[in-house]
């Protein structure tokens, strides 16, 4: 896979299946519907192997719901268990990075409290001289 194509493919793998499953977001936005998953780059957000070759390191944040009583944690859990059981049926080989998931946190987002987890994911890309004519989405 492309570098390129990584928020993109990550985001067709988490997409919906119907109304109940969490959205997915691929890029920084000030207000959000949950449950949610936000597509981000980890820290690095690449390692190289070779010259235009390497690992990409993207990042899951996986938004439950509001902070306050109710079922938040079972909301992450299955976020979770989502992520886990679609990027293991996927074709590319995403990989989930040591230390991860996170434990739960509060999130901040447009000043709203949210309870959050992050997961930091692991795939093999390569690395393409970018079209600067194209047009990017985000």
């Amino acid at each position: 896979m492309d570098l390129f194509d990584v928020p993109a493919t990550l985001a067709n793998v988490l997409a919906p299946a119907n109304d109940s499953e969490p959205l997915v977001y691929t890029s920084l936005v000030d207000a959000i519907d949950v449950p949610c998953f936000m597509l981000l780059w980890d820290e690095p957000w690449f390692e190289s192997v070779q010259a235009c070759s390497g690992f990409a390191f993207p990042l899951v944040v996986m938004v439950a719901g509001r902070v306050e009583p109710g079922d938040s944690l079972t909301v992450l859990a299955k976020c979770f268990a989502q992520l886990m059981t679609r990027t293991r049926a996927d074709v590319n080989a995403w990989g989930i990075r040591p230390g991860n998931p996170g434990s739960p946190r509060v999130m901040e987002v447009g000043g709203v409290p949210y309870l959050a987890a992050r997961c930091g994911l692991r795939v093999a890309v390569t690395i393409t001289a970018p079209d600067w004519e194209k047009e990017t989405t985000q």
